[in-house]
């Protein structure tokens, strides 16, 4: 281990959000360890006297990025400290009619993988590398799980689902442990909820997965594998949804790639092929 090179973990790590909480990549990768110390920050309120212009910043996940919110403006502040940032498999979490950040915005950063599929900054057509949320790592996806239920219901902790006609199946309120969450999922065939983790997880895991998206998020819209958006008619929902296969695994293969990438640049300083966003 390197004493002197520190790497700083961003994200949101909400306690009521267990998707947020549990989207670094800190807690998936170990060698991290074997390459310097290693420091966990909450973006909500980052320990900015911690932070040296030699060090490296490694934002996500979560909706984090591009957004014009208090995010930014605390990445603003952090590219005042240090230009080594990168962002692991964050999204932009867009409300109602909030602009999207320029390209220019996103060209800063050292190294860059989004949540968000076929995303393009305002002003320009070029899409954004794509890196879903590092969650996929979790050895919870690994284990047999027996199908307790046809149907589970998975709750956002802070948005009420409105759908009808759900009070009858078994539901969970996403602020437990990730590992409960995902075992919840997977001992179900099929799967409704409104939170963007839960639909994420339900694919990985080849579940139906029907999603009513809260308020006017943009975040619901980025899938690279959709889940069937709630149309009003629940149960055509559900019989239509579709079960998607080797997605976990691509997923994992794209975050231990760009750990790859990642552990090479923070190494040498040399810069991994990744089109122009470095």
């Amino acid at each position: 281990m390197n004493l002197d090179r520190l790497i700083h973990f961003m994200n949101r790590p909400n306690v009521y959000n267990c998707g947020d909480v549990s989207s670094s990549s800190s807690s998936y990768f170990p060698q991290f360890f074997d390459i310097g110390m290693c420091i966990r920050h909450s973006l909500d309120d980052v320990r900015y006297d911690y932070i040296s212009p030699s060090d490296w910043i490694i934002l996500g996940g979560g909706g984090i990025i591009g957004n014009g919110r208090d995010h930014d403006k605390a990445i603003e502040r952090l590219f005042q400290i240090t230009p080594n940032i990168i962002v692991w498999g964050a999204g932009s979490h867009l409300y109602g009619k909030a602009k999207r950040a320029e390209m220019d915005y996103y060209k800063r950063f050292k190294l860059l993988g989004v949540r968000d599929f076929s995303f393009t900054p305002a002003n320009t057509e070029e899409t954004l590398p794509w890196l879903p949320c590092v969650t996929c790592m979790s050895d919870e996806f690994d284990k047999a799980h027996t199908s307790l239920r046809e149907v589970g219901v998975v709750k956002h902790y802070n948005h009420h689902l409105t759908m009808p006609d759900i009070g009858g199946y078994e539901s969970i309120i996403q602020c437990v442990d990730i590992n409960q969450s995902i075992r919840f999922i997977a001992t179900s065939e099929s799967i409704i909820t409104n939170s963007y983790h839960a639909a994420y997880w339900g694919t990985l895991l080849g579940k139906k997965v029907v999603c009513e998206p809260f308020a006017d998020v943009d975040k619901f819209s980025h899938y690279k594998y959709m889940p069937t958006i709630y149309s009003g008619n629940l149960q055509n929902d559900l019989e239509s949804a579709i079960c998607y296969s080797g997605v976990l695994d691509e997923c994992r293969t794209l975050n231990i790639e760009f750990f790859e990438k990642v552990s090479t640049l923070i190494n040498s300083g040399s810069m991994p092929k990744q089109k122009n966003y470095l």
